[in-house]
């Protein structure tokens, strides 16, 4: 009570002081300074009442003046219990997993076009599954594929997968990633991929010798004249491909959504 009452007359003491802890009370070390000399048996049986065990406690009213059995009790409680150093206060201590926004500021600049965020949630759980939600981290965009990160909401496991359609809306080579501030910022650090390079092929030699057809070989026998009139199959529209992906990607978000009002429901 008296270390109290002189300790509440100094400043608390400050990340890196050195410091005593009595219980609940934490004393500086100015206040030791004051009360007990270097070596001081009462401050040593101080220590041993707040800090040693029942056993310890119970052997100190028959060796109360002995100083040698006091100091070789009192000494191993010194360190890192009776004495300590006031730690520095952690930035990382959170209850997530990323450091708090006025710690670590994102200095990377913002992606300055409108990022629809639960579109891309969407599109996470149809691609991956339907029963469960994601939140995006990140989207890069590299030809003509998607590529789209993001964290499972129930297990906090880290997912991944690439698609066709273009949800964030990005041009070639573009990536962006969702910071602890929940903004969009642009990522330098992943450059575009290099289109892929078509294989060398050696040129098509000329055949200057046409094989005459082999006597035991019947000739081709003339074409029809309504063949030329006989409508070909157009070729795979890619606009048609696309039309498909997004309707099928519509509809799977459809049904995950019609799954997961009936789970909240329930």
């Amino acid at each position: 009570m008296e270390l109290e009452r002189l300790a509440r007359t100094m400043p608390a003491p400050a990340p890196g002081d050195i410091a005593w802890r009595f219980g609940e009370h934490t004393i500086p070390q100015q206040a030791i300074d004051m009360r007990y000399g270097r070596d001081d048996i009462r401050l040593q049986r101080l220590v041993i009442l707040t800090h040693a065990d029942e056993d310890t406690r119970r052997m100190l009213a028959v060796h109360m003046h002995d100083h040698d059995w006091i100091r070789s009790h009192a000494t191993p409680l010194f360190k890192d219990r009776a004495c300590v150093i006031i730690p520095r206060p952690d930035p990382w201590e959170t209850t997530g997993t990323n450091p708090p926004a006025d710690a670590m500021p994102d200095t990377r600049p913002v992606w300055p076009h409108p990022v629809d965020t639960d579109l891309i949630a969407e599109d996470c759980a149809a691609h991956l599954d339907i029963r469960r939600s994601y939140t995006p981290t990140r989207v890069s965009r590299t030809g003509n594929e998607t590529h789209v990160e993001c964290v499972d909401d129930t297990t906090h496991a880290r997912r991944s997968y690439r698609t066709e359609s273009n949800i964030a809306h990005l041009p070639d080579g573009a990536c962006i990633e969702q910071a602890a501030d929940e903004r969009w910022h642009v990522v330098h650090d992943d450059p575009p991929l290099p289109p892929p390079r078509p294989a060398d092929r050696p040129p098509a030699r000329e055949d200057t010798h046409p094989h005459e057809p082999r006597p035991d070989t019947e000739p081709e026998p003339p074409r029809r004249s309504d063949d030329a009139d006989r409508p070909r199959r157009p070729a795979a529209d890619p606009r048609m491909r696309q039309a498909w992906i997004r309707f099928l990607t519509g509809l799977f978000q459809g049904v995950s959504s019609i799954i997961r009002e009936s789970r909240r429901a329930r």
